[in-house]
């Protein structure tokens, strides 16, 4: 199965403004609120309809990141808390752009890492850790909560599923 990856831009500063930051919200960021309230709720039904539970919904989720919190303890939480935040990174980012399609993208960048490191790049430079590190400095971080991207088996319903697309941001600021 191949896996497409997308990448969008955003500053850094306007996703951390959301987490913790629901009395302090702008006026821009309040309207934004609203879409992403709606894409969040939206990607619930679409779970629903699946059977997939993740023990937390994606809306909850968006809430808890609002409030400054991610505290779950539902075993697949972190998926929620994932596409709560990729929610609140879509609505504040550049139109996201495909950087490819890959056949097993982990297992390329791995390769191309090894490379890149045998020619003397630097680690911080390297795509396999940027597109599969987590998230960047500065985010709150609840690492046992936060690293899931994709459902493990446990966290899979048995009905039809469609796999999601990676989307890597990139932040600036």
């Amino acid at each position: 199965m191949s896996h497409n990856i997308a990448y969008s831009t955003a500053d850094k500063a306007d996703i951390l403004a959301y987490l913790g930051g629901m009395g302090h919200l702008t006026v821009v960021q309040h309207r934004r609120l609203g879409g992403i309230r709606e894409a969040a709720q939206t990607r619930q039904d679409s779970l629903d309809d699946q059977g997939v539970d993740w023990g937390l919904s994606v809306p909850d989720a968006l809430d808890h990141l609002l409030a400054g919190r991610a505290d779950s303890t539902a075993e697949c939480a972190g998926n929620a808390y994932q596409a709560a935040l990729q929610h609140i990174i879509d609505h504040n980012a550049s139109d996201p752009a495909q950087l490819g399609t890959y056949s097993k993208p982990s297992t390329f960048f791995g390769l191309v890492d090894d490379e890149l490191s045998s020619l003397g790049v630097p680690a911080d430079l390297l795509p396999h850790r940027y597109l599969y590190g987590g998230l960047p400095d500065g985010f709150p971080s609840s690492r046992t909560r936060w690293t899931a991207t994709r459902p493990s088996d446990t966290c899979r319903s048995t009905g039809p599923s469609r796999p999601p697309t990676p989307t890597v941001p990139s932040w600036t600021g």
